[in-house]
């Protein structure tokens, strides 16, 4: 089955559809098509670019008996189970006191990476499988850029922790 496009028109938001109904599709070479609704959702998942792959949500800890908590040098485990290690992944930190303040994070030195006296700040993504990803947070917490544009950090265990995988 190859679908080009589909224009789904005034679909009434309070309706029930079943995976086993059927929907009247328009190809692009003018003909139609009854496709069933299950058939079209495999479809569009495994075909779709855009998917919105795996998020751990919004963290304080990783895992339920001996958890790992979110704090310097902390290192945290995931699984995400998407079966590929072809993913691009992001980790972002919020103040755990209310969910404000979010920043994506990276890895940053506050000298030259050069210097022994290097301090970073972050967190870095490692150990990318097909089912799992480990985050390796620093030994000195977050950087997130003041309004006044000067950077201010943050201990970790101020921090609440998303991992997104796409």
């Amino acid at each position: 089955m190859s679908i080009e496009s589909i224009k789904v028109r005034d679909l009434n938001t309070t309706s029930s559809i079943g995976e086993n109904d059927l929907l009247l599709v328009a190809k692009t070479d003018g003909t139609t098509q009854n496709v069933k609704i299950s058939d079209l959702l495999t479809y569009v998942s495994s075909n779709s670019s855009n998917s919105a792959g795996w998020s751990s949500g919004w963290i304080n800890q990783v895992g339920l008996v001996n958890p790992t908590v979110v704090a310097n040098k902390a290192t945290l485990s995931f699984t995400h189970n998407l079966g590929t290690e072809d993913l691009t992944f992001s980790l972002f930190a919020r103040d755990t006191d209310g969910g404000g303040n979010s920043v994506r994070v990276d890895l940053q030195p506050t000298n030259p990476p050069t210097s022994l006296g290097a301090q970073f700040y972050g967190a870095q993504i490692q150990d990318i499988e097909a089912n799992t990803v480990t985050v390796q947070l620093s030994s000195y917490g977050v950087i997130k850029l003041e309004a006044n544009g000067n950077w201010g950090w943050k201990n970790w265990n101020t921090q609440q922790i998303k991992v997104v995988a796409k």
